[in-house]
């Protein structure tokens, strides 16, 4: 999987984020809670359920709002896979490119509301 990553035409700071979203190394607030970081796993973006990396990524309603825009979960795959599977997928695939930024900026956003307090778009 890690060769197949490497190949990939990306900027090398969005092969690391794939690379730590893949491998479940990314410090959402269920990750951070296991590590005793935090005592609270939800979401802070949305308020509801535990903030894995799905949750983050696919299952966050503000997520979905912007995968929806971009056509994407028109795949059947697209909400019925594990994580791995899904990064594996969709980050290896033609058009991995527009996947990865949006995990990217999905990423950014979450990390705004989670130390700004704040939403970092409306």
């Amino acid at each position: 999987m890690a060769m197949d990553l490497e190949a990939q035409p990306l900027r090398e700071n969005l092969k690391h984020f794939i690379w730590l979203a893949m491998y479940g190394n990314l410090p959402t607030n269920s990750f951070r809670a296991g590590r005793h970081l935090t005592l609270d796993s939800s979401c802070k973006r949305c308020g509801a359920g535990i903030e894995s990396l799905l949750h983050t990524f696919r299952d966050c309603p503000l997520s979905l709002a912007i995968w929806d825009a971009l056509l994407f979960n028109k795949d059947t795959n697209f909400n019925s896979q594990d994580i791995n599977w899904w990064f594996k997928h969709y980050a290896l695939a033609p058009n991995e490119n527009i996947f990865v930024i949006t995990c990217w900026v999905l990423w950014k956003a979450r990390n705004h509301k989670v130390f700004n307090g704040n939403d970092w778009v409306n």
